[in-house]
């Protein structure tokens, strides 16, 4: 007797083959959208009721205003993640009355410690201080390499020299949290991040102030490092989501195409039985094995998951196959990371990040 899972797959089957398969296949899909919960990595300690956070310090006074950045960034991200744990769990003291009352940019230019930050916070009603440093470095390399070109009037190949910049960012920043009635450390972390766009090809004017490209700015890449820092310190005392787009692969064969149908319909439990009966009929099906993968990631069978992957892996070194491992490794590495369908508010959010990230 066919099983329900082979009727929807010849169903489906049948439409895809009227329709091209243009409908469900192509490089253009966005893909299925995938949430990693996370839990604290350490519980905040119940006497912190209510937290300022002092404007960062820099290592250098170029770096000022991302040290700013970086504060307000922490004091907003904060009231995201902690508001989420219960309204009456904590306060973050807004960061706008924080500068009035205390005049905190004289405070910062002098160098602030944790003792003056300390009493700072006291003034401003809070129990607990967060302070940090930041250090921004930031490069932009100019070079050129040659690409094959074609001469009309010679009907001949020819090579010529193309301006290339690469641009590379790096942020680190210190962060601690200190108790405000004896200054003494509650916890703390160091974290770093990097960007490189790798040799980009632009017009030999943009190097000097004029032409266009697609290359992102300096100030873009800072902020975005900056934001997956303090994204970073926020894991530590707060439950945290992350949300990544996996693409769905699904082989040449109509089997492969439909059960890649169920799957972006929602049904992940179904998509699985569908494409298991495709690796099985299809041992050596790398694409079949790779979305497997993922939708048992949505079930949150990490190690189920993990078996199709590295199956995936070891037939074909491509790129994406490579990038799902790495991130469920990451979420199994976590220890209680949970795996799940995004929400359509959390979808919408990824989506946007992504598409800013393009410009």
């Amino acid at each position: 007797m066919r099983s329900i899972t082979a009727i929807c797959l010849g169903l489906l089957s049948a439409v895809l083959a009227m329709s091209g398969c243009d409908r469900f296949g192509g490089g253009g899909d966005s893909g299925i959208c995938l949430a990693v919960a996370h839990p604290a990595e350490r519980e905040l300690p119940a006497k912190v009721k209510t937290i300022a956070v002092m404007q960062f310090t820099s290592a250098t006074p170029e770096s000022k205003p991302q040290a700013i950045m970086a504060s307000d960034m922490l004091s907003s991200k904060l009231n995201e993640t902690i508001g989420a744990m219960g309204s009456n769990r904590c306060r973050i003291v807004d960061r706008n009355n924080l500068k009035d009352l205390l005049k905190e940019s004289d405070l910062a230019d002098a160098g602030i410690t944790e003792s003056k930050a300390a009493q700072a916070g006291a003034k401003a009603g809070a129990d607990t201080v967060i302070v940090g440093s930041i250090q921004v470095l930031s490069r932009d390399e100019q070079g050129t390499k040659s690409e094959p070109g074609f001469d009309i009037a010679t009907r001949s190949p020819t090579m010529k020299t193309v301006s290339t910049l690469r641009r590379t960012a790096q942020v680190s920043i210190n962060f601690k949290m200190c108790d405000v009635g004896t200054a003494d450390t509650l916890m703390s972390k160091s974290c770093s991040k990097n960007a490189d766009t790798g040799a980009v090809k632009v017009e030999a004017n943009f190097l000097t102030g004029g032409g266009t490209s697609s290359m992102k700015s300096a100030d873009a890449m800072i902020r975005e490092l900056a934001a997956d820092c303090v994204s970073q310190f926020c894991g530590l005392i707060a439950a945290h989501v992350e949300c990544h787009m996996l693409p769905l692969v699904a082989g040449k064969t109509s089997r492969a195409k439909a059960a890649k149908a169920i799957a972006e319909s929602g049904d992940y439990a179904e998509a699985a039985k569908a494409f298991d009966e495709v690796v099985q009929a299809n041992p050596e099906d790398h694409a079949a094995a790779y979305d497997l993968g993922v939708v048992r990631m949505f079930l949150n069978d990490a190690a189920g998951a993990k078996r199709s992957l590295d199956k995936a892996v070891r037939m074909k070194d491509d790129k994406r196959y490579i990038k799902a491992r790495a991130l469920l490794t990451r979420a199994m590495e976590s220890g209680n990371a949970v795996l799940r369908p995004a929400s359509e508010q959390e979808r919408a959010e990824c989506e946007s990040r992504l598409s800013s990230k393009k410009h």
